[in-house]
């Protein structure tokens, strides 16, 4: 009896204390005979998480309900001064923006030159752009859709080509303007860290490329080609402030070209040779969540 009367007399002075000052709204209870002041965040069947305001800080508790004694919303008149707390491992909508390098897995030959080999590795690198929305279930699973633009140029002058019907040697330049274009849905699993201010996302999916190279081997050239692929990534976020965070992300987009498209000043024509087009991402970017 004497620790109900603990524990209603502190429920009471909380209620005054709150009538003073402007706290968050929602009343914790614990079996020790604490009541907080603060707001409840979710309810599971095992835990009740919460967040209160200390100076500048948001602290976040997940508290077992065996623990707790009681607990009610909107339980403070006052007007609080936490009104949102953003939890990072508890996201409904994801929008991401990234960017950064690339670098394509499909080496030159080997009995290529020298030159040849060195001029392949550096059309095979350049710059990625990608946008990726999500939206999350209960189970920590989300489905939504990726885009991601890979782009890339690379120009020499002056190189010495050797015709291969007369056998002439031709001074002219050596250019590729590559472009890859993918999309496709996307599922992402949120794995809960239990770090404060980060989470982390895996995801994978399939989809559609493009792929276009506008090309210099002293004539002009263009080789366009579609494929399936497919697209996985790992995202590790950290807030900024109230739903908007940063992310480091590496990703991959793979896919092999069978058929393309080859269109010249002599008319156009099929190729069959496969075509390795997978690269691997590094980038940074912004998240907007809820």
């Amino acid at each position: 009896m004497k620790k109900q009367h603990l524990i209603l007399l502190s429920i009471l002075f909380t209620w005054f204390a709150s009538a003073q000052f402007a706290h968050a709204q929602d009343l914790v209870v614990t079996k020790q005979g604490d009541s907080l002041n603060v707001e409840i965040i979710k309810v599971t069947e095992t835990h009740l998480k919460y967040a209160y305001r200390t100076g500048k800080k948001v602290v976040r508790i997940n508290q077992p309900k065996s623990e707790i004694l009681a607990f009610q919303y909107i339980f403070f008149s006052e007007k609080r001064t936490l009104e949102y707390v953003f939890d990072p491992n508890d996201v409904r909508f994801r929008l991401a923006f990234n960017g950064g390098p690339s670098w394509g897995l499909d080496g030159p030959p080997e009995d290529a030159s020298d030159f040849f080999k060195d001029y392949s590795r550096r059309v095979n690198s350049g710059w990625f752009l990608k946008g990726e929305l999500n939206f999350f279930m209960k189970n920590r699973v989300g489905v939504g859709l990726v885009y991601d633009h890979f782009f890339t140029q690379e120009s020499i002058d002056n190189v010495l080509f050797i015709d291969n019907v007369t056998n002439d040697t031709i001074t002219g330049t050596l250019a590729d303007d590559v472009k890859i274009n993918y999309i496709g849905p996307h599922f992402t699993y949120h794995v809960d860290t239990g770090i404060e201010n980060f989470t982390l996302f895996l995801g994978g999916g399939l989809g559609h490329m493009w792929y276009r190279d506008d090309f210099l081997r002293v004539d002009p050239f263009t080789a366009t080609a579609r494929t399936l692929g497919y697209h996985l990534s790992a995202s590790a976020d950290f807030i900024l402030m109230e739903n908007i965070m940063m992310g480091i992300e590496v990703s991959g987009t793979f896919g092999t070209l069978s058929r393309t498209t080859l269109e010249g000043n002599n008319g156009t024509q099929i190729l069959t040779e496969d075509n390795d087009i997978s690269r691997i991402n590094v980038s940074v970017g912004l998240r907007i969540m809820n």
